[in-house]
């Protein structure tokens, strides 16, 4: 039986996608700037998104964070609302989107 899928995107092969959670190392935090060496692909959090229980979004919905703002979007640290927490994930995802186009790293064929 099938069961309809919560969210609207279809699920892509992981390995696809790979290069671009190994590409984050390279690049400055998307929200502060910060280029220390913990900069991590930062998956985004929300259910609409297909986030899961057990389980992350797709690997092309993350934004380059460092680790204290990696901890402030996943309420860690910092006290952020639950709205300044995504809000700091969708500006980051945004930035982090144009450097993949700027630099190649999707394309359209």
């Amino acid at each position: 039986m099938d069961r309809p899928h919560l969210s609207l995107l279809k699920p892509e092969k992981p390995a696809k996608l790979q290069k671009l959670l190994d590409a984050a190392q390279h690049y400055p935090c998307a929200h502060c700037n910060r280029q220390d060496g913990t900069v991590v692909a930062a998956h985004n959090n929300e259910l609409a998104f297909g986030r899961g229980a057990f389980f992350k979004t797709s690997n092309h919905l993350v934004a380059y964070l460092c680790h204290e703002c990696h901890d402030g979007h996943e309420g860690r640290r910092g006290n952020l609302t639950r709205e300044q927490r995504r809000e700091l994930w969708h500006r980051a995802h945004t930035v982090t989107v144009a450097w993949w186009w700027r630099d190649g790293l999707i394309v359209v064929v």
